[in-house]
């Protein structure tokens, strides 16, 4: 972060400030007299779309859930500062570790704290002059797009000349996940999720949208605090529950014990729907990780990244098998199947 804009952004808080942290980019860490804050930046971002992360938090606050940061005012109450073309904000700073989907004391508290978070949620109406996030109903047209993109990327990765480890691997193994994407997309369609979306939209719920191990810490009381709303939006609960499940699992070998744990641990406080769980499953069906991988390399082309990519992709081919036992032992436990 450029020294002369960070010294304009500081000053522009009532801050002594003592130490300055990058954790990462566009996150600096700010130790002050008083407190430790995390001072955040969002390239060219727009303060109406962060006026709607601002609105979500006070939501949750407002309807008894507590645990996560709160934004810090800067002089004369302004919610953030623009400099240089970019918006930087502060929140308190949450001290602890990241969550870990391999404990299970994390796992259970995961799914306990989404569904207060979810119950929470309810009835969120934004004030006017907002940018309003919402994805309602998208995900069947998400997954034909996403399913085609990759039928695009495999004819791309033919023509190459020249073709690397990872062009190799991807061509032979694509159209297993292709169909694995296809099948998701008949299940889906198969369920309810045309009334879950309805009922979503009338209860107005709102989802985190990366409930995922680096955005829960655990802190010293071992309570688990959710940060980085800054992809929240309107949608249908489902979905974060089926993101954690399907991050757990990645995990723990996808052994259907902590997809039931979950489950249980999330229904005890927050009852779920009977027609909830085939979306739930559907949404696993897809094969998010090897998508999202293949789309980062040969769509992306983050620079330097190319080796972790190619493990990446290994990995989601090699938890293939596991993960279609998984999908069967899901279809029985609840009782929904394509074959029935």
């Amino acid at each position: 972060m450029d020294t002369k804009i960070l010294e304009k952004v500081l000053h522009g808080y009532d801050w002594n400030v003592k130490e300055v942290k990058e954790i990462q980019k566009g996150v600096l860490r700010v130790e002050t007299s008083l407190e430790t804050v995390c001072l955040k930046c969002i390239p060219q971002g727009n303060p109406a779309k962060l006026l709607f992360v601002y609105d979500m938090m006070a939501h949750l606050w407002e309807n008894g859930f507590n645990k996560m940061p709160i934004f810090v005012p800067a002089k004369k109450g302004k919610l953030f500062i623009r400099q240089g073309g970019n918006l930087y904000y502060a929140m308190t700073w949450i001290e602890g570790r990241h969550g870990d989907f391999r404990r299970p004391y994390d796992i259970q508290g995961a799914a306990r704290t989404l569904a207060k978070l979810d119950r929470a949620s309810q009835n969120f109406e934004p004030p006017e002059g907002v940018i309003i996030r919402e994805r309602w109903g998208e995900w069947p047209d998400q997954f034909a797009k996403k399913a085609k993109e990759m039928m695009r990327l495999k004819k791309f990765a033919q023509d190459r000349v020249e073709k690397t480890p990872f062009d190799e691997v991807f061509i032979k193994n694509v159209d297993v996940f292709y169909h694995q994407a296809l099948r998701a997309i008949q299940m889906l369609a198969q369920t309810e999720y045309d009334d879950l979306v309805k009922w979503g939209e009338k209860k107005k719920f709102f989802c985190h949208h990366d409930y995922t191990y680096h955005n829960l810490i655990v802190d010293g009381n071992q309570e688990i605090n959710v940060i980085d709303f800054e992809l929240g939006c309107y949608e249908i609960r489902a979905y974060d529950i089926a993101d954690l499940i399907r991050r757990v699992s990645q995990q723990n070998h996808w052994d259907i014990f902590w997809t039931e744990c979950i489950l249980k641990n999330y229904h005890n406080i927050y009852p779920l729907k009977e027609n909830e769980l085939p979306v739930i499953l559907a949404l696993i069906q897809f094969p998010q990780l090897f998508w999202r991988t293949s789309y980062d390399y040969y769509l992306k082309k983050d620079k330097g990244k190319e080796e972790i990519l190619y493990k990446r992709l290994q990995y989601a081919i090699l938890q293939a098998e596991e993960k279609e036992e998984y999908i069967n032992s899901f279809e029985k436990e609840i009782g929904f199947s394509l074959t029935n």
